[in-house]
């Protein structure tokens, strides 16, 4: 890969990068180990955070009421569907590349024409926020159906030094 005149491998990578940088081939293995790491990163922060899902159900409901696993993991769904969306949008990159190359076979030699890179990441951007938008919603759905959201009603009241010493409400 030759650098641009910058010395940078890509105009939003901070440090120079040497001459010598040869692309990476992506291959079958090395996509499907991402993705694992990925899918366990993902799912182990899910856990962490229907941990304190977990602490909400504790706190709100009756101690007779039986707890059921489909209740405590309400946010791991979110957070298990997230390498899926890093999948695709390595496979549009990838194609969009591709196709680049084809394209604009001096790009290598002579720079990438700004409209390409101002498209490649209108529509990454785009992708990831379209994507965000619609998975957030298990998300939101999860916390306030465990009450995350809900100020008033029969909550128990803990004291609360910053909320005391920020908003004046010493209990919440």
């Amino acid at each position: 890969m030759s650098p641009i005149a910058s010395g940078r491998s890509s105009p939003s990578h901070p440090i120079p990068s040497p001459t010598s940088i040869r692309p990476r081939t992506i291959t079958s293995r090395l996509a499907f180990s991402n993705f694992l790491k990925s899918l366990i990163v993902f799912t182990l922060s899910g856990l962490v955070h229907d941990c304190g899902t977990l602490s909400l159900i504790l706190l709100r409901t009756p101690l007779d009421k039986p707890l059921n696993l489909e209740r405590v993991l309400a946010l791991t769904p979110f957070f298990v569907l997230q390498p899926f969306a890093l999948v695709a949008e390595a496979v549009l990159k990838a194609q969009y590349r591709q196709w680049k190359s084809k394209a604009y076979p001096k790009w290598r030699t002579e720079g990438v024409p700004r409209n390409l890179v101002f498209m490649e990441r209108l529509v990454g951007f785009t992708l990831t926020w379209v994507w965000l938008g619609w998975s957030a919603g298990w998300f939101v759905e999860g916390l306030t159906k465990h009450g995350m959201f809900n100020r008033t009603g029969n909550v128990r009241l803990f004291p609360s030094l910053l909320g005391g010493i920020f908003w004046g409400k010493w209990f919440h």
